[in-house]
């Protein structure tokens, strides 16, 4: 797994030095913070994109969206195929290789702790969802992430391209994404994994002394804290909408801009 890792941080730097950085400066951002923020936003929009529509792919091929008892259907879920297998391991390694970034390899943020805390219990639940076997809801949850996540970047890169226009409503569309996708349709999910699946999930493990029903609902705390950190990040959406309302361009501040002075260097 840590090959995995280790293999996107290498691809990661590998797009930031070669594309994203010259892009930057071709495109007339001339200060040093503005171009790594700007790689650092594009690249995340570039990982965000497909692999959304490959989690999406997931979704439809195994009608997993709706009705939500799709998502817990033939529990446990042991056998998958070689894509969906694939696309899990692509995302742990990605979100492993995120808290790398945050936790070491860049300055801290002002929501450092809030991104710990999601990309820990992305990972954990990614390992604890193929564990209790409920790979088919970590399907559904990264997939709705990554749909807003993808404007989410896209908004950022375009902020620091100074394409004020085009960002609005990119921002204009996170916000929407964000709200449907994170605090509508993934709570419904949280409450029918609460309330009614174990009416019609029939647990038939191979060892029950090791897997319980209780083992096999314990990966809900994991999706209970990413809504509570989806709240905490609408409230600031909330905020960053009304201070934009109320500043010019040049005076907005991205939410998770760093704690320090802005440095001049070119």
């Amino acid at each position: 797994m840590l090959y995995f890792r280790d293999g996107v941080l290498f691809i990661r730097s590998l797009v930031h030095k070669r594309a994203l950085l010259p892009l930057a400066t071709r495109m007339g951002i001339k200060k040093v913070r503005p171009r790594r923020k700007f790689a650092e936003s594009s690249w995340f929009f570039i990982y965000y994109v497909p692999i959304f529509c490959w989690g999406f792919r997931e979704i439809v091929f195994h009608d997993l969206a709706w009705p939500m008892a799709q998502m817990f259907s033939f529990y446990p879920q042991l056998l998958h195929t070689f894509s969906l297998k694939l696309y899990l391991l692509i995302q742990l390694s990605f979100y492993l290789s995120a808290f790398v970034v945050v936790t070491i390899l860049e300055e801290r943020r002002k929501d450092f702790l809030e991104m710990t805390l999601h990309h820990l219990a992305t990972v954990a639940l990614i390992i604890w969802s193929s564990i209790t076997c409920y790979r088919n809801v970590a399907v559904v949850i990264l997939t709705l992430h990554d749909f807003s996540d993808m404007f989410l970047y896209l908004t950022k890169s375009l902020h620091y391209a100074k394409c004020k226009n085009v960002k609005n409503y990119t921002f204009g569309t996170f916000a929407m994404s964000f709200f449907i996708s994170r605090l509508i349709y993934f709570p419904m999910i949280i409450l029918f994994w609460l309330f009614e699946s174990p009416n019609m999930i029939e647990v038939k493990w191979k060892y029950p002394h090791i897997y319980s029903r209780t083992f096999a609902h314990s990966v809900t705390v994991l999706v209970c804290l990413l809504l509570m950190l989806h709240m905490f990040w609408f409230k600031q959406i909330i905020k960053t909408i009304k201070k934009a309302m109320s500043e010019t361009d040049d005076d907005y501040q991205d939410p998770r801009s760093h704690s320090e002075k802005e440095d001049g260097d070119d």
